[in-house]
């Protein structure tokens, strides 16, 4: 029996029209929601076998990319090629805004993924963990400057909302905490071995200079250098 022509099996799995313009596949799909066609003995994405059939041939090195962001479309007039960093970048895009949740009272639009243990969101990009309000930033802002951070507005670690980000340097950053309040100090550091009397006994030992960096810092059971902030006001600046 001659197998059906590949136009034909094609037009018989396209839905409707949708009011957004797009004709969804309504046969066989991958996990991400694009269409699938066996051509020629192997599985082939819907949307490539579209483009090829109304539009024409695909370039070594471009994919198919879909303007209107629904995997399922095949609608030849929402394809377009790229590279596949632009790919990339639209597939990120997307990654992105599926964890985002809807906006809270305050306006923030808060991360739905993991969360590192100070409350930013994180998510995987070229095997790399990175923040979500940088990743977020890049992809709907601009590239951030070599050497600049990305800070909230909303004092909300877990806010990817871009209009409640802003650019800035490390010390605007530290700044920003100071005017807000959250500049932790002392004990209030996380993680902080030595309190208060650790510290008026570690400068009243280095008064007498009979003691050495290394040596305090064995007995409060701290780094050399950590001993060295405190006996230079870098650190517990608040204790007299």
């Amino acid at each position: 029996m001659r197998k059906r022509p590949v136009k034909d099996r094609f037009l018989e799995k396209c839905g409707s029209v949708l009011p957004s313009g797009c004709i969804e596949w309504q046969g066989c799909k991958s996990d991400k929601g694009y269409g699938q066609l066996a051509v020629k003995g192997k599985s082939r994405g819907a949307h490539i076998v579209a483009y090829e059939l109304f539009v024409g041939e695909i370039k070594k090195c471009l994919c198919v990319i879909h303007r209107c962001k629904n995997n399922a479309c095949v609608n030849h007039e929402h394809l377009y090629l790229g590279s596949r960093g632009d790919y990339q970048r639209q597939d990120l895009k997307e990654r992105l805004l599926r964890r985002q949740g809807e906006p809270t009272k305050d306006g923030c639009i808060e991360w739905q993924g993991c969360r590192n243990a100070c409350g930013y969101g994180v998510v995987r990009v070229d095997r790399a963990t990175m923040l979500a309000h940088r990743v977020t930033y890049e992809a709907f802002v601009k590239k951030i400057p070599s050497g600049l951070q990305v800070l909230h507005q909303c004092d909300n670690p877990a806010c990817v909302n871009i209009k409640h980000l802003f650019i800035g340097t490390h010390q605007d950053n530290m700044n920003d905490k100071k005017k807000k309040g959250r500049d932790a100090t002392g004990e209030a550091v996380g993680g902080s071995k030595l309190t208060p009397s650790d510290v008026r006994k570690i400068r009243e030992m280095n008064s007498t200079g009979e003691y050495s960096l290394n040596k305090m810092g064995k007995k409060f059971s701290v780094s050399h250098k950590t001993i060295q902030k405190v006996v230079n006001g870098v650190t517990w600046k608040h204790v007299i």
